[in-house]
């Protein structure tokens, strides 16, 4: 099965994996407004995965609900950032700017996104209705698309042999776990994200070595409520050391202009959110520009 051929049957509810899915878009026939959202990774300003081959870092999102891609269809860090309500598309193009290019430029963030692919570990999405009994129904219904998409989250991984596999948040990390893919849990290595983010080597089913980092959904409600409390003033110190390593800090020195309010009264819980997540992106993108200056260095 290709790539093309795996997405059309998940995204209509054919493959295997979906027949006891609760967001299975067969199940919501007559009722189009109702539908879930589906999206695939863009070809245009990431890799062109309509042709076989490799890819240098695929990013597991969680789902597409509640986002751009449930208008647009589209998995895009580029596009997607242009809306100014996607704060999750937002914040994830400035962390690639400031921590993978290194370069504020889109011309430059897009040469690195070339070889890159987006998915989501569920992968339709339905939003939940805050202050509806809807929305206890849908986090349930959430976990069990989860478990049943985990086999088409697979497929995908082993089609496109990543060299980088960049998880965000702890439904997509359990996934990775359930797949073997990972060893440890999100409960085991969620302390040390504080200071660091979580990588484990792994060996993928064409035999290439990758490395998957753990890291957090950098939606605006997770960046200020689960992100934010982990800043600290170390957090500004390990910030120092890893950017002096930079060959060119410009683009990371901005960043840090953009989300400057750590020290605003009370502090700014987007500011620090980011800063926490600059620190596990700086890491990234070293992993993603390593594989490109030397494909091989995995084994």
């Amino acid at each position: 099965m290709t790539l093309t051929d795996l997405l059309n049957s998940a995204k209509n509810g054919l493959h295997p994996a979906c027949q006891k899915c609760p967001w299975n878009p067969r199940r919501f026939k007559g009722e189009e407004l109702k539908k879930p959202a589906f999206g695939i990774s863009c070809v245009e300003h990431g890799a062109d995965w309509s042709v076989p081959g490799s890819v240098v870092s695929m990013l597991i999102a969680q789902d597409p609900g509640g986002t751009t891609p449930e208008k647009t269809g589209k998995l895009c860090g580029v596009e997607n950032a242009q809306n100014p309500t996607d704060k999750s598309a937002r914040h994830g193009f400035d962390l690639w700017k400031a921590a993978v290019s290194l370069d504020d430029s889109d011309t430059a963030a897009i040469k690195y996104m070339k070889n890159h692919y987006w998915t989501n570990a569920i992968m339709h999405g339905y939003k939940a209705t805050k202050g509806n009994l809807k929305e206890e129904m849908i986090e349930k219904q959430r976990g069990q698309a989860r478990v049943c998409c985990s086999k088409i989250l697979l497929e995908q991984i082993n089609l496109l042999s990543p060299r980088i596999i960049i998880a965000t948040g702890k439904p997509t990390s359990e996934s990775l776990l359930e797949l073997k893919l990972i060893s440890n849990c999100w409960a085991d290595f969620k302390s040390e994200l504080s200071e660091h983010v979580f990588f484990e080597r792994t060996t993928l089913q064409s035999g290439k070595k990758a490395l998957v980092f753990c890291t957090f959904h950098g939606s605006a409600t997770n960046v200020n409520t689960n992100v934010a409390p982990l800043y600290s003033e170390n957090t500004g110190n390990l910030l120092t050391r890893r950017i002096g390593k930079l060959s060119d800090a410009s683009s990371t020195q901005h960043f840090l202009e953009q989300y400057n309010r750590v020290n605003a009264e009370g502090g700014n819980a987007e500011d620090k959110g980011m800063r926490v997540l600059l620190l596990h992106w700086l890491e990234i993108g070293e992993g993603i520009r390593h594989v490109y200056t030397d494909p091989e260095f995995l084994g």
